[in-house]
């Protein structure tokens, strides 16, 4: 049995027969950039071929797009609540694990126009700061206690070597 591989009404060679099909996508990463987060919608045969239809997945660019949303601990709270002498959190980041399937996380790894993994930053006056403007403009979060909201500024994200597999939400004023 051939795989056959259909992107954009496009039929694209299966690479290696004993890749996974999950594999084969991000192959097709290289040249066609928006597999990346792409899905595979079906699975059909057609006559001795398996057919595996990838579709894109449907961003916001151009719609109001759902606001972002994190659940937060009441001990926590406090220290995004409380406004420093600059008006900067009294917390400046909010920590969160890297997981693209999250699609808030998703939304957040977004910088104008490209999609990077950990983005670059300059350090200036011992303040890191992205290169890079992100998409998103604030992240909202939600008391579980008490039921409030906040908003904060989104400035864009920080990883480092000593919390493998978490991202730093970098955070500004209250919006």
């Amino acid at each position: 049995m051939v795989r056959i591989f259909v992107y954009d009404s496009r039929e694209l060679p299966d690479p290696n027969p004993t890749m996974s099909v999950d594999e084969v996508r991000q192959y097709y990463v290289t040249w066609f950039q928006e597999l990346s987060n792409a899905t595979t919608e079906k699975e059909v045969k057609r006559g001795e071929d398996m057919v595996h239809e990838f579709k894109k997945r449907v961003g916001t660019k151009g719609q109001v797009a759902e606001p972002i949303v994190f659940k937060c601990e009441s001990a926590m709270w406090g220290w995004l609540d409380d406004e420093g002498v600059t008006g900067i959190p009294a917390k400046p980041v909010d920590v969160r694990r890297w997981d693209l399937s999250d699609d808030r996380i998703y939304r957040l790894s977004w910088y104008k126009g490209i999609q990077i993994g950990p983005p670059t930053h300059q350090v200036t006056l011992g303040r890191v700061q992205s290169l890079l403007k992100p998409e998103v403009e604030s992240i909202t979060f939600l008391n579980k206690v008490t039921g409030e909201t906040l908003t904060r500024q989104y400035l864009g994200m920080e990883f480092t070597r000593w919390a493998p597999g978490f991202v730093f939400l970098l955070l500004g004023e209250r919006v």
